[in-house]
C-alpha cells in the first residue's frame, strides 16, 4: 500500500506539471492515517504535526482538491477522501461493496 500511495503522489504531480487546471489529489501513507485514528489517550500530537509539516512542504496540501486517506485491517479496507471543492468526506468501504457487487 505505501509503495502505491508513494506512486500515486508521484504520477499525480507529473500530471500536475503538465495542466496545473486538473483535479489536485494527494493519498496520506497507511503510515500516517494510522498515527491519526489512534485513542485519545494514545494519540502523539507531535508525531503527527511533524509528519504533516514536512509532508506540506513537499505537497502543499492547501492547493488539493482531493485528500484520500486509506485504512486497511486484516481483509477489510475504508478509503476517506475529503473533497475540498464540494466540502465533503466520503468513505468508500470495501464491505459496503462487496455488499453491493452481490447484489
Amino acid at each position: 500500500m505505501s509503495l502505491w500511495t508513494y506512486q500515486f503522489n508521484l504520477d499525480e504531480a507529473e500530471i500536475r506539471k503538465e495542466d496545473d487546471s486538473v483535479v489536485k489529489k494527494y493519498v496520506f501513507s497507511s503510515f500516517i492515517t494510522g498515527q491519526l485514528i489512534v485513542d485519545r489517550a494514545t494519540f502523539k500530537s507531535e508525531t503527527c504535526k511533524k509528519e504533516l509539516t514536512r509532508l506540506n512542504k513537499t505537497w502543499d496540501l492547501s492547493k488539493m482538491d482531493l485528500l484520500f486517506s486509506p485504512i486497511v485491517r486484516e481483509q477489510h479496507w475504508v478509503v476517506k477522501c475529503i473533497n475540498i471543492f464540494l466540502k465533503q468526506i466520503n468513505f468508500f468501504n470495501s464491505k459496503w461493496l462487496n455488499y453491493y457487487s452481490m447484489l
